[in-house]
């Protein structure tokens, strides 16, 4: 299946990954602002370390077609799995240090 396919199939555009339940809170809080939390998929780091939460990132990516990954801490697990990941994945873009401002 191509990406646009995969895309077009799950809905999902981004991922958003965090701590604890950093990533539901702020899909959440896009939900009741634009009704668009449905393109987002939420990952947490919560019990993970840095080699699981890069192969849970990687499958998401395989499954959902997303090309773009907003973490919460520039210097947090999240972004580090996703900093190794993108030398394998071009076209991938991170996005750190997000809020909901």
């Amino acid at each position: 299946m191509s990406e646009e396919a995969d895309v077009a199939s799950t809905g999902i555009r981004a991922i958003v990954a965090g701590h604890g339940a950093f990533a539901t809170g702020i899909i959440s809080a896009v939900d009741q602002i634009t009704g668009h939390g449905h393109v987002f998929r939420a990952i947490s780091n919560r019990g993970l370390c840095l080699d699981d939460i890069q192969e849970l990132l990687n499958q998401t990516l395989d499954e959902t077609g997303a090309k773009v990954i907003f973490t919460d801490l520039p210097a947090g697990s999240c972004t580090m799995a996703v900093r190794r990941l993108l030398r394998g994945r071009p076209g991938v873009s991170l996005i750190t240090g997000i809020n909901l401002a």
